[in-house]
């Protein structure tokens, strides 16, 4: 859905690979509703991008799932869920969120 959002105009896919919304950043968590109707897109934002050779993300990832385009899904979940004892999946990790400078949202 990170793509969608992206082709919404909702943000950029950072090197992360999450979207970061300029106004939230990367603490968003994307939902999808489908309707029968056109709807109009926002454009694609362009005017904001990750800090040119910022590498936070990369080097912040515990398990090395990250190279800036893609995200090894299979090292990332291992790592970072786990099923609670009541059935639903807990994130424990969000390192790459956490050390990202769009954490909050873009500033100025």
């Amino acid at each position: 859905m990170r793509h969608a959002a992206y082709n919404a105009g909702l943000g950029i896919l950072g090197r992360n690979t999450l979207l970061i919304n300029r106004e939230f950043g990367n603490m968003v968590y994307i939902g999808a509703v489908l309707v029968d109707a056109a709807v109009e897109p926002d454009p694609v934002v362009n005017d904001f991008a990750c800090p040119p050779g910022c590498d936070l993300c990369i080097e912040g990832c515990p398990v090395k799932a990250l190279d800036g385009f893609t995200v090894n899904q299979k090292l990332c979940r291992e790592y970072s869920t786990y099923e609670h004892p009541r059935g639903w999946d807990i994130y424990t990790c969000n390192a790459c969120r956490k050390v990202c400078v769009y954490r909050n949202g873009k500033k100025g």
